[in-house]
Formats: structure tokens, C-alpha cells, sequence
């Protein structure tokens, strides 16, 4: 299913990071909660994180990405959210979001992946989790 990169929330936008930073296998666990594996390995875990991957709620999982990619952010009074870009000299992504980390999330997203991103049915709206092995 597609969705637009600057509407992706929750578990889609997680989904969309994972697959931006090249995770392949994706699986349910039995606490509703979901892993993004990377190589065979749970994201989280491969990099001595004790939770699962949640980059646009994680600061500890978001920042590295934010840092390494030199995303800006700033905050707009005027529109009452988060604006992010990104710069590369030949292309400016730039999107916004309720929180930095979203907005930052979205903005890598759209780098890397486009304006709209392929996202399995089971996780497309914003409190839907992956169903078994919905990627493998």
C-alpha cells in the first residue's frame, strides 16, 4: 500500500526508517510490539538498544540517523510544528511534523525512498502493527 511520506506516523514511519537504513526481514512479537531486522538481526539489538526499533518516538535510535544525514530542524509559531531539510548540494528534501523526530523521520524517508512509500497493509495507519513475517 502507498502513502504519502509526509502523512506516515507510528509504526509506518518506523517501518519506512528501517527500510531507509536497509532493513529486509520484519516480524510480530506476541507484546503487540514489532522488530526490524537488519541483516538477520533485530535492529535494537544490533545496536545495543534494549527496545524495539522506534526511530520517530527514540531519540537514541532517530539521533545517530538525524546527526550522520545532517538534518536541520527548527520549529515553525506559525505553522505549530517541526520543519526538517536536508541538503545535498543537487537535492533539498524538506518536510514538517508534531515532533522533531517525526519530522526529521519523514524527512529521511523522502530522501531516500521518495514522496510516497510502499508500506505493508498491516501497519498503514497509525496504530496497526505488522502481521507475521508481513515483509520476509
Amino acid at each position: 500500500m502507498k502513502i504519502v511520506t509526509r502523512e506516515l506516523t507510528g509504526a509506518a514511519l518506523d517501518y519506512a526508517v528501517a527500510v531507509s537504513e536497509g532493513a529486509t526481514r520484519f516480524r510480530y512479537d506476541t507484546i503487540a510490539t514489532y522488530w526490524m531486522m537488519l541483516d538477520g538481526r533485530d535492529i535494537a539489538f544490533a545496536k545495543g538498544w534494549a527496545q524495539t526499533y522506534q526511530p520517530s518516538a527514540n531519540w537514541d535510535q532517530m539521533g545517530p540517523i538525524i546527526e550522520r544525514e545532517r538534518i536541520q530542524s527548527k520549529y515553525s509559531v506559525a505553522e505549530g510544528s517541526w520543519m526538517c531539510t536536508h541538503d545535498t548540494g543537487d537535492k533539498h528534501t524538506e518536510t514538517t511534523g508534531p515532533t522533531p523526530l517525526i519530522a526529521a523521520a519523514r524527512c529521511y524517508v523522502a530522501r531516500v525512498l521518495g514522496d510516497r512509500v510502499d508500506v505493508p497493509a498491516g501497519i498503514a495507519g497509525p496504530h496497526k502493527r505488522l502481521t507475521e513475517d508481513a515483509r520476509s
